[in-house]
């Protein structure tokens, strides 16, 4: 018994005899077939069509004929999750460019070339009536990286469209399945003891699926369980039912699912990147055996939230890069997730840079910053260095498909844009008038005549403010080797200075540091930075004289008290005082050459003390 696997326990307890309903020591078929067609019958959420295009060169195993085919139409499939294991049998049968044709053939799965996992998984499915089966080892050519790489890209939809998912929750790809090829370690026992009859409690859901297993401690199954409809998980205990409804298991309990009422249905008020995150930080407490998977393991989420593949740019959405990348440390709590950060090919913008947790600037009180637009541009180099091309576009030149919604908010939103946008924040004339000169409410019903969508003013704010090309711009390539994960901008850049501010622990009496306050050069107070004592690890010198540069990457706003005077917000040429405050969100860079530089953290800044401060406009490759 592995070191994990929860253990079951005995309880006491007098039954009649006819109640007792004990957890044998293989699976109970029948309730899996009768869990699945109620499922099928009753629950409308459960049944509602799934669209997506499977990749090209598609595979499944033929449970029955024993190959590999590529079904043409009308099929329905199941998809395993298990865990490989770090050391594999290597006798034991894989897909291949060599053998992809032989695998064709019927009966070429045999039983003795295959892992007892993946034998016992085609045995699970000829119980259950089901006829074709997915399993990464057979169904993805294991030395064909361009295979590879399209069925990994489309691992939403293959798991999404899949009638449902069976988790193997203990043992590896060679230990085989509890309750089929082998008894349960954990089957409920019952003993009659000085004339008391008592009887074993078998390891619950949350506890198996919590964290007492393997398979719920690996990153790529992670994914596997958010995607799916349906889900029947066989353990060293008992077999457990998830849909979006419910969780059964073999004792005929019912609870709350864990996985399918938070899956990848995002709150219409909510942005997407609120979602990802919140998926990215369950993806982050497990962890990886290749840390070059950091964020394939992570991508199926991305593309099933964001409708398409291609959705990361190094773990961030690319359909909401500015806002994703306002993340911080949270707390010193280091993630299990071990990635990019320990090889050295993590961006500094990412969270992959780092193996500690990490939170949303406006995720706490003193970061209460709402999102409101970004003020650049970002754009990537491409493999040769010498051309762009706008994050915020998908490949071909498409805009993202958010950007060309109208939303009834967008001019809110748009007004603090484009008044960052008359103070110079954005590096191109502005058509609208000063604050002073018209009021708040004529500048929104400006913006919604000029503008029919966000698209709209983006095009007309930020497209092309980088040429396509680094010589149209003066700008050379990026000197970092790995262009494939700097961005190129031109950004506004301010110096500031920082100043501790911490409070007192009860306990030790020590002061703790935790946040900076972000200043002026006589001291007044302009922001918060976000340091998350990644600041003081670094070992910068933070005097009275130290400056530090800031770019601003985006406008926000903030529900923070206007002072008397209002010097921390507008008035309009009615009097009328803008309310809530606008800020300026903003990276402390490092730089590393005369136009590289490289993520510290992040904050915000209000925006009358940002233009207080001259910012200057120049091109940076964040690294």
């Amino acid at each position: 018994m592995e070191e994990r696997q929860p253990r079951g326990r005995m309880i006491g307890a007098i039954r009649p005899p006819q109640a007792e309903a004990l957890v044998g020591s293989h699976v109970n078929w029948t309730l899996g077939l009768r869990w699945l067609e109620d499922c099928r019958k009753d629950h409308e959420e459960c049944t509602r069509e799934r669209t997506g295009s499977l990749p090209v060169g598609f595979r499944l195993i033929d449970v029955n004929r024993r190959c590999v085919v590529e079904p043409q139409a009308n099929f329905h499939y199941v998809v395993l999750s298990y865990v490989w294991g770090r050391h594999p049998d290597p006798t034991k049968l894989f897909a291949t460019r060599s053998n992809r044709e032989r695998l064709k053939i019927d009966g070429s799965l045999s039983v003795l070339d295959l892992p007892k996992t993946v034998e016992d998984a085609i045995q699970a499915c000829r119980q259950l009536g089901e006829g074709y089966l997915w399993i990464d080892r057979f169904c993805i050519i294991q030395d064909d990286l361009e295979d590879k790489g399209r069925q990994i890209s489309a691992m939403a939809t293959i798991y999404s469209l899949a009638k449902f998912a069976l988790i193997i929750t203990d043992g590896d790809s060679d230990s085989g399945i509890a309750g089929i090829s082998r008894e349960r370690t954990q089957a409920q026992m019952r003993e009659q003891i000085s004339g008391f009859r008592f009887i074993s409690e078998p390891a619950g859901w949350r506890e198996i699926i919590g964290d007492g297993s393997v398979w719920s401690t690996r990153g790529w199954t992670y994914q596997e369980a958010v995607l799916p409809h349906r889900k029947l998980y066989l353990s060293e205990s008992q077999a457990f039912f998830e849909c979006a409804t419910h969780v059964a298991d073999e004792r005929e309990l019912l609870q709350q699912a864990m996985y399918s009422p938070h899956g990848l249905n995002n709150h219409h008020w909510n942005p997407l990147y609120y979602t990802f995150y919140s998926h990215l930080n369950g993806y982050r407490a497990r962890s990886l055996t290749n840390p070059d998977d950091i964020y394939n393991a992570i991508d199926g989420v991305a593309s099933a939230l964001y409708g398409g593949f291609q959705s990361l740019l190094s773990g961030l959405p690319r359909q909401e890069f500015d806002e994703a990348l306002l993340w911080c440390l949270d707390e010193k709590i280091n993630s299990t997730l071990q990635g990019a950060a320990f090889n050295g090919s993590s961006p500094s913008w990412s969270w992959s840079s780092t193996d500690r947790d990490i939170a949303l600037l406006n995720d706490t009180n003193r970061r209460s910053i709402d999102y409101c637009d970004t003020l650049t541009a970002w754009s990537l180099i491409n493999q040769h260095g010498n051309s762009l091309e706008s994050v915020r576009t998908m490949p071909g030149g498409k805009p993202l498909s958010h950007f060309q919604e109208n939303q009834d908010s967008f001019a809110e939103r748009l007004l603090f844009s484009v008044l960052a946008w008359s103070q110079g924040c954005i590096n191109r004339p502005c058509p609208f008038a000063q604050p002073h000169e018209t009021t708040f409410a004529a500048t929104r019903a400006n913006i919604r005549a000029r503008w029919s969508c966000h698209h709209r003013y983006w095009l007309e704010a930020l497209q092309d403010v980088v040429a396509t090309s680094p010589t149209e711009t003066n700008v050379s390539p990026s000197p970092s080797p790995s262009s494939a994960s700097t961005v190129l901008a031109s950004v506004q850049s301010a110096f500031f200075r920082l100043q501790r501010s911490g409070q007192r622990n009860k306990m030790s009496g020590r002061i703790v540091f935790d946040d900076l306050c972000i200043t002026h050069a006589n001291g007044q107070s302009a922001g918060l930075l976000i340091a998350g004592d990644l600041v003081f690890d670094l070992g910068l010198d933070i005097t009275a004289k130290s400056t530090f540069e800031f770019i601003a990457l985006s406008i926000g706003t903030s529900d923070s008290i206007v002072l008397p005077d209002g010097r921390l917000t507008f008035r309009d040429g009615a009097g009328k005082l803008l309310y809530p405050l606008p800020v300026v969100n903003v990276m402390m860079v490092e730089r590393t050459g005369e136009k590289s530089v490289r993520r510290i953290s992040v904050g915000w800044i209000y925006l009358t003390s940002w233009i207080r401060a001259e910012p200057k406009f120049g091109t940076v490759f964040l690294e």
